[in-house]
Formats: structure tokens, sequence, C-alpha cells
């Protein structure tokens, strides 16, 4: 039987008053932010944006961290010392690891021993009942991937905390792990997100770069307003011929994204109007292919992982909204299914 919570409650699952967190290039900062229940909230940003140290933070694994929050109602401080609590939670982090010599069965009894119940619905899904006699240490990293998100999601917990977790995962299994993810409607769910579907599962985007929140919003209104609707990429002959395209987009069109990839290739991404006009600015014979398309949460990825591509005539990034008050669409999903 699922376990319950109160979704009527008014607390916010997550409560940042304040955080600040020195790092060798930049200082993390996070102020006024509550992140209702029942809400998921993706992290994104460039390598080193400040998307882990922020979860860490919260989880107390930063002890340089100067922090005033609360997770579940109960300061972050009050974590460390009570299992109750932790029972409450599941984190799935990179750098973690099963202590060695543990086999697959074991790891289950383990979760079962600390969290006093293991979904079955979970070890199923998951794949977890075909490793059972296979050692921790011998697992591949997708096998060990879907152990380590057992062991995160199968007590069905208030809170999940989770580092890039489709991380090593194929498609199938990814997407599977997303469903199940989704369904946990009682769960509150924070991520720092690397790929599209874990992106896709959320209902909230906060863009780190350098340590301070960019921008934040629901991720497909976010893709509008910085990439527009439509893309093209076109190939070009020639690294000169990239680079002057580069150049003549930001000078006579109004892109919201433009940037070179790779030493021949030109992304541009923007208002249907604008992108059909980007072929005109080169020679017919120095287009090597080119290809329309409408953007997609991969394209905001990528964008928000370099913001050094936004051109300077972009528009002014919008005063952020607080998280509270952007709608939970996973919740939404959850009741029009």
């Amino acid at each position: 039987m699922s376990q319950q919570f109160d979704k009527s409650c008014s607390d916010p699952a997550v409560q940042i008053d304040s955080l600040r967190l020195r790092t060798d290039r930049f200082t993390v900062r996070m102020n006024g932010w509550s992140v209702p229940r029942g809400a998921c909230v993706a992290f994104v940003g460039h390598n080193g944006s400040g998307k882990t140290s922020v979860l860490d933070s919260l989880l107390g694994l930063r002890r340089d961290a100067e922090i005033n929050a609360r997770m579940l109602g109960e300061d972050v401080a009050t974590w460390r010392r009570r299992s109750d609590l932790r029972r409450r939670l599941g984190v799935l982090l990179q750098r973690a690891a099963m202590p060695y010599g543990l086999y697959v069965h074991e790891v289950i009894s383990l979760h079962r021993n600390i969290y006093g119940r293991t979904s079955e619905r979970v070890l199923e899904e998951l794949g977890i009942t075909d490793l059972r006699q296979k050692s921790y240490e011998q697992l591949s990293r997708g096998e060990r991937q879907r152990v380590d998100l057992f062991f995160a999601l199968a007590h069905e917990p208030e809170l999940i905390i989770l580092d890039e977790p489709f991380t090593g995962l194929d498609q199938r299994v990814a997407q599977v792990t997303a469903d199940l993810i989704e369904r946990l409607d009682n769960s509150t769910v924070l991520m720092a997100c690397h790929s599209e579907l874990e992106l896709s599962m959320a209902d909230t985007m906060v863009w780190l770069e350098h340590g301070t929140v960019r921008d934040c919003g629901n991720p497909d209104a976010l893709r509008r307003r910085l990439l527009g609707d439509f893309r093209l990429e076109i190939s070009l002959q020639q690294q000169s011929q990239a680079n002057a395209l580069v150049a003549a987009v930001g000078e006579r069109t109004k892109p919201q994204f433009v940037q070179r990839r790779g030493h021949t290739d030109v992304v541009v991404a923007g208002e249907e109007a604008v992108i059909r006009a980007v072929p005109s600015l080169v020679a017919p014979a120095d287009i090597a292919a080119l290809q329309y398309g409408r953007t997609t949460l991969a394209d905001l990825l990528y964008r928000c992982a370099h913001p050094e591509a936004a051109p300077e005539a972009a528009p002014e990034i919008a005063p952020l909204p607080p998280i509270a008050a952007l709608p939970n669409m996973r919740r939404m999903k959850t009741d029009h299914a």
C-alpha cells in the first residue's frame, strides 16, 4: 500500500531563506526560495554552475555552506541528527556507493532495514529482481545506477533529491524510471538535470550560472521565451563562412540564440520569420546542408549550458518569480489523468 502524505499542507516542502557557499571560482547564492509540496524542480546550467552544490548544502554535505533552510518543515541541521527524518528522504548522488562486498539482495535487505518498507513496484519496474545474485561492485554502470535509484525511491519518500538520475541508463530504462518518478505524485522532487528527459519531468526549471539564479519558470515557457519556437542548423563549406554567418546574423536579424558548433555548423533559434531569413545571408553555393525544426527542451539545456552563445540583442531576463507561485504541472497531470 502506498504511503500517503498530506497534499493539503500549506507548508512548503523546501524553504531556502538564505544560502551562501564560496567555491574556488564564485559564490553560490540563493535567497527566499519556496518549493511547494508535490513539485518537481530541475536545476540546470553549465558544468560547475552550482547545481550539485545547492543540493549538497540542503543535505548537510557542505559544512562550509552558510544556510538557513527547512525541508518538510524541519531545519536542515536537524536532519543530520534524526534518523526518523532521514527516512522521509530519498537521495541519489553521483559520487555515492554501497558498502564494499554487498550483493544486490543484501542491498534490498539493507534498504528494508533502514526504511521499514520496500515498494515491490519500484523493485520490479527498475529490474532489480534480475540483479539479486550479483555483487554491487560487478554491476555495469547502468545496473549500478538502477540499484542506486531503487535505494532512493523504493520507500516512496516525501522528498526526493537526485543528481543527474538518468546518467548511464539506456533510453528504455530512463523512460521507465521517469514514468515511475512521475507516478510518485505525493513526493517532491529536486534534481540536478543534464538530459532532455529529466527536464521534461519538471514543472519548474531553475537556471544557475556561476552560482547565481539566472532564470526560473516552467521549462516550456522558458524555451519559448529564451529560444523562440523555431531553429535552423546550417552547415557551411568552410570555417570562415560560418564565422561570417554568425556575425551577419547578429547584425541583420534578431535571433534569440545563435552559436557556431564545430568548425562549420551554425545553429540559430528564434521566431519563424527570422529563421527563414538566415539562409539568404550566405551564398547558396556555400551551404552544405540545412535543417529546419522546432526548438526542444534539449535546445534549452544547451542554451543554459552555454550562456555565452546568447546574442547581445537577446531579450532581457524577466524578474524571477518565486517557485511557490508557479503552477504545479506535475500535480495537474495527475489530477487530469
